[in-house]
């Protein structure tokens, strides 16, 4: 019992908030798990998918959003098959990218996935050769297309809306575009805005 004590008085002492100055590592943690915003003038596409094992299918959702957070777009995609977590990864980047030619108007656009593995393999120049291969070729094909459009990973945290949006319910092999968010998502966009 004394050991437990003086563990928990050890552990409430290390944590005790008396000194208002946040740790370096505190700090960088929460700037990395917000939403940040593109530079000036420049769009940003967040992208996330939704896998539900046992279903014969996968959604993904994107999000467009300019440098003040305001949502411009968002789409959601539906797809028929039993894929790897990776394959929908993969799928909604490239997707994601292909998107991007439509809706960025000559305007420079990040895409951003939560994705660290997918964002790594894409960048990388290195030949693939797995199922993947053809997937990854076409993304970085994409992207040399058009100088004006990058990929980047940004942690889940950080990917909110995207994630809601791969989970609004759309019709297999189809889409859906909204021009203005649903409502249940208003207080999501709005705390990543005030936060900015």
């Amino acid at each position: 019992m004394a050991w437990s004590k003086k563990q928990i008085a050890d552990w409430k002492l290390a944590n005790k908030k008396g000194d208002n100055v946040p740790r370096v590592s505190d700090v960088s943690q929460r700037i990395d798990s917000k939403w940040q915003p593109p530079e000036v003038d420049c769009l940003k596409i967040n992208v996330d998918a939704s896998l539900v094992e046992g279903q014969n299918s996968f959604t993904i959702g994107m999000v467009l959003r300019n440098h003040h957070g305001h949502f411009l777009v968002g789409k959601t995609l539906k797809f028929v098959g039993s894929v790897s977590v990776m394959e929908a990864e993969m799928t909604r980047i490239f997707e994601a990218l292909n998107w991007t030619q439509e809706v960025a108007s000559g305007r420079g656009v990040i895409v951003e996935s939560n994705s660290l593995l997918s964002v790594r393999a894409i960048q990388q120049e290195q030949e693939n050769l797995l199922e993947l291969g053809d997937l990854i070729s076409q993304c970085r094909t994409l992207l040399r297309s058009n100088g004006r459009m990058s990929i980047r990973f940004g942690k889940k945290h950080a990917n909110k809306v995207a994630h809601m949006f791969a989970r609004i319910p759309c019709e297999i092999n189809s889409f859906t575009v909204t021009q203005s968010p649903p409502v249940y998502m208003l207080e999501t966009i709005m705390s990543e805005i005030l936060m900015i």
